[in-house]
């Protein structure tokens, strides 16, 4: 039952870094990318679609990681100092 809840967890955790990502952030985007001139424009793009995207894909990345460790270490006992005392 533990791995389940977890799986579904993990589903819930991406499904709402998906939506805070996607949601009606593409409209804003494109009305503010128009309204600016070329220099900003293109200062704007870099910012917010390369620069704001690197540390997004390693935080990912690192929770992907995460994630699978906790679902794959479910199952197994834990050999650590905590979990003997108790």
């Amino acid at each position: 039952m533990g791995v389940v809840a977890a799986a579904v967890l993990g589903l819930v955790l991406a499904a709402a870094l998906w939506w805070a990502y996607f949601a009606r952030d593409a409209e804003r985007s494109e009305a503010n990318l128009s309204a600016a001139s070329m220099n900003d424009r293109v200062r704007m793009a870099l910012f917010g679609y390369f620069y704001t995207l690197i540390p997004m894909l390693v935080g990912v990345i690192t929770l992907a990681a995460g994630v699978e460790l906790t679902i794959g270490n479910l199952g197994s006992r834990s050999s650590s100092v905590w979990s003997s005392r108790w």
